[in-house]
């Protein structure tokens, strides 16, 4: 994780802002502060929006992202940077 964090932080610092990037994402603290998250599910675009957005979202088969996070080991930390309690 902790080379994980380093990865990320050299790419906000060296494009942050500046350009596209696609991300696949193996941990949600990847991407969980990026500007737009597509969940895909059986092929099929579930959800895509901010992630605030998607995690306050509860309905049908939308919500994907949000049962990603409440079952994720860093729901908490998840949350803090998703809904902005860590700036």
């Amino acid at each position: 994780m902790a080379t994980d964090k380093l990865i990320q932080k050299s790419i906000r610092e060296e494009f942050g802002g500046r350009c596209t990037l696609i991300v696949i994402a193996h941990r949600l603290s990847t991407i969980a502060d990026f500007d737009r998250i597509l969940v895909l599910g059986g092929g099929e675009v579930l959800e895509y929006d901010t992630p605030k957005r998607l995690y306050e979202n509860k309905n049908g088969k939308e919500g994907g992202f949000r049962e990603m996070v409440e079952k994720s080991g860093e729901k908490g930390e998840l949350e803090d940077v998703i809904l902005g309690k860590n700036n």
